[in-house]
């Protein structure tokens, strides 16, 4: 089990759209404190980093923006796009929407262009 579980559940059981934390108050919900480069480097905090990608972005969190100085992140609760659904076919205009959606997490360098590229492919699959 992941040792952010209880940021996990935190983010998780919030009704908020945007959740605005200190480092201090990551780390109370935690229970530990942060590693030290959580504290100097923005990639300890990217959507595609290894804590992300177990912790917050299954989740439909993503940070959204972080300030070293003032050391607090913020989180946003965005629509998570699931590729695996069981859809058997949808329309152009529902393609469309979708493919917007998952053009925007890629330009946002929330998913990879290996990603990105295997979800347009499914997508464009299941077009009527």
């Amino acid at each position: 089990m992941s040792k952010y579980r209880r940021l996990k559940e935190y983010l998780f059981n919030s009704k908020k759209k945007i959740i605005k934390l200190k480092f201090s108050q990551v780390e109370d919900i935690v229970g530990f404190k942060l590693p030290e480069s959580a504290y100097l480097y923005r990639a300890w905090w990217a959507n595609s980093s290894h804590n992300a990608l177990r912790v917050w972005v299954p989740i439909g969190w993503y940070v959204s923006d972080i300030d070293f100085s003032k050391k607090y992140v913020e989180f946003e609760k965005r629509e998570v796009i699931d590729m695996n659904k069981k859809v058997k076919k949808i329309n152009a205009g529902q393609a469309l929407k979708l493919l917007e959606k998952l053009h925007a997490l890629h330009d946002q360098r929330v998913i990879n262009e290996r990603t990105y590229l295997e979800k347009k492919k499914v997508l464009l699959g299941k077009i009527k």
